[in-house]
């Protein structure tokens, strides 16, 4: 069994493509919206685990939450001065050096390795 390294840069992880070797980074998660009660929530995990993989950061923490319309319209209005609710809100926890490419974390500490 392989060992999470914490540093690993994108895509060290991705170019195994035995999913037993990689240890993948957690995924919070957390889900107070009433829209879909029959969610496969693990099913749901599985997915971003392999989107993780897909974009080349498998190793990297991932926080989800899904909400109300009333909890999204105040996140919206809050964050971007829109008074309404929308389908996606996304924070990322790091600066990046171009669209899907991150800078790597100055430290080697597992909180850095986080995509939000």
């Amino acid at each position: 069994t392989a060992t999470r390294l914490f540093g690993t840069a994108s895509g060290d992880a991705n170019n195994n493509d035995d999913d037993e070797e990689i240890q993948y980074g957690t995924i919070e998660f957390s889900n107070d919206q009433t829209a879909l009660p029959d969610m496969d929530i693990p099913k749901f995990k599985k997915r971003v685990h392999e989107i993780s993989k897909i974009l080349g950061y498998p190793t990297y923490d991932i926080t989800v939450m899904l909400v109300d319309d009333e909890e999204m319209t105040a996140i919206n209005s809050e964050s971007r001065g829109i008074d309404r609710p929308t389908d996606i809100l996304s924070f990322p926890f790091h600066d990046y050096v171009k669209p899907g490419v991150l800078c790597e974390p100055e430290f080697d500490v597992r909180d850095y390795y986080n995509l939000g």
